[in-house]
């Protein structure tokens, strides 16, 4: 029997454990990218440096070099260090408070978190830490506004620290508020002009706004201060290469290849390469090999003992099939394009990939196609700057009346439907291995109702749509949450970047 996850059209009806599904998602969405959102994707593909960043792969061994290249922090690491780094309170009472919020914050009671942060911070105006606890959680609540005015307090709580400011910034670019992550960073600049992270940072904003001089500036004092830093030397190429300094570019995309020759570096040096059409034929080796080394790395994983890392790769993954697909769209090899491009979209639902793919159908008169894949991609990010005019380009084509809407294809696109396996109504994590065909090699249960622990048997027999592109060798570890009532089952997947950041 094989159960193919659903793409087609629906009712657009939802059980209840269909909605409780959808809201669980929606959360584990937000905090994932607070906790892994990284500025670098204001300039860079989304995924690319994400990935080399927010969900770093295991086994990751990087060239020998002079000293270790030191990547900008994220948002995550940056809320790790106010724990250790900020001072505390001259008040007893407001840490007092601090700690009640943090033993809430332990159980998720974000409402009391909230009332006690509020109470700290109205004890001591100028308690920095806690000002940024309240934004953490203001976030993780869905309260943006609340939430920014709370890292806005924390700068002002204490100006001389370095850590407000870099927070701040980070929740401008999650609030797509461009400008006034420049002007933080610059005000950060001012206090702190030789802080490692300023170069990387303000200069993916001037990129994200094709102000190439300005972070050609940085980039290049970056590079030159830390010889041995393969990502400096990456970013310089980047900016060189799309300033049209074709020949500077790809020197500084050499010396990064010289310094780090791991997938991931081979990666980003391929697909910069191709996005600014120039030595494919090398981008195409170089993507190739991190593609094989990053699959042949997923065949390592052991389902028994999953580890953070593991439900990382797929995002990995995803993202190397994206940057092998997007060159042979560059190299006018149509079907190579689609084939890694929809399996890196399948995999990983991510815009830019949906942009890409939908550019190749658009390339292959699949003009339907084209417009309903920039529908999803703009639905899947709707930060994408290029997709609307695309989409209008395309404004002529039909399509169909009765579709279900972009959001609701997107969460079928991870669904699967399996026969009754329980007659109540019961919900259970399980992380699957993943191999070509369509296959669910293992199944281990990971959390949720007792009712569904041995259910990975059953799930080893469910046959799924194919996404993987031809010959490929990955295993693909995924985290789902199995859904039963007494009409039937479903299998969902969380998003890889959502798994990513699961506990």
């Amino acid at each position: 029997m094989q159960i193919a996850l659903c793409q087609g059209s629906r009712d657009g009806s939802e059980g209840g454990t269909f909605r409780h599904w959808r809201k669980a998602i929606l959360i584990s969405a937000l905090v994932a990218t607070l906790t892994g959102f990284l500025v670098w994707l204001g300039f860079h593909r989304t995924g690319h440096v994400a990935v080399r960043n927010a969900a770093q792969p295991s086994g990751h061994v990087r060239a020998a070099a002079i000293g270790p290249a030191r990547r900008p922090a994220s948002f995550a690491e940056l809320l790790r260090q106010s724990y250790t780094q900020l001072p505390d309170s001259s008040d007893s009472e407001a840490l007092r408070a601090e700690q009640n919020a943090k033993k809430s914050m332990q159980t998720k009671d974000y409402t009391s978190a909230i009332t006690a942060l509020k109470y700290a911070v109205s004890l001591d105006s100028n308690f920095s830490r806690a000002w940024i606890e309240l934004g953490w959680v203001y976030s993780v609540s869905a309260d943006k506004s609340s939430a920014l005015n709370a890292f806005q307090k924390a700068v002002e709580a204490d100006p001389k620290q370095i850590l407000p400011y870099k927070i701040l910034a980070f929740d401008y670019m999650f609030l797509g508020n461009r400008d006034n992550a420049i002007t933080t960073w610059q005000r950060l600049q001012s206090i702190a002009p030789d802080d490692p992270d300023i170069a990387a940072n303000l200069g993916g904003l001037y990129m994200a706004q094709k102000r190439y001089s300005e972070a050609a500036a940085l980039f290049e004092t970056a590079a030159k201060a830390n010889p041995s830093d393969a990502y400096a030397q990456l970013r310089l190429g980047m900016v060189n290469l799309r300033s049209r300094h074709t020949d500077q570019g790809l020197e500084a995309l050499r010396k990064a290849l010289e310094i780090d020759s791991s997938a991931e570096m081979l990666n980003d040096v391929a697909y910069e390469m191709a996005e600014a059409d120039t030595n494919l034929a090398d981008a195409l080796v170089y993507s190739q090999q991190s593609v094989k080394e990053v699959e042949e790395r997923s065949q390592k994983v052991d389902l028994e003992n999953i580890q953070k890392a593991d439900l990382q790769l797929p995002f990995t993954i995803a993202a190397y099939w994206d940057t092998l697909g997007w060159i042979y769209f560059k190299m006018d090899d149509l079907a190579r394009a689609e084939s890694y491009l929809n399996s890196a979209w399948q995999l990983g639902q991510d815009g830019v990939v949906g942009d890409h793919l939908g550019q190749v159908y658009e390339k292959e008169q699949k003009l339907p196609a084209a417009l309903h894949m920039y529908s999803l991609a703009l639905e899947a990010n709707p930060r994408l700057e290029e997709t609307p005019a695309r989409m209008r380009n395309l404004a002529h084509v039909p399509l169909p009346a009765n579709r279900m809407s972009a959001g609701e294809e997107l969460s079928w696109m991870r669904t699967a439907k399996l026969p009754s396996i329980v007659k109540e109504t019961a919900s259970a994590d399980f992380d699957v291995l993943l191999v070509a065909g369509g296959k669910i090699e293992k199944a281990n249960f990971v959390r949720g109702s007792e009712l569904l622990r041995h259910a990975g048997e059953r799930l080893e027999r469910t046959l799924l749509e194919e996404m993987y592109p031809p010959n490929s060798t990955a295993h693909l570890v995924r985290r789902g949450m199995l859904s039963c009532s007494d009409t039937g089952c479903s299998f969902v997947f969380y998003p890889p970047s959502v798994a990513a950041a699961a506990n």
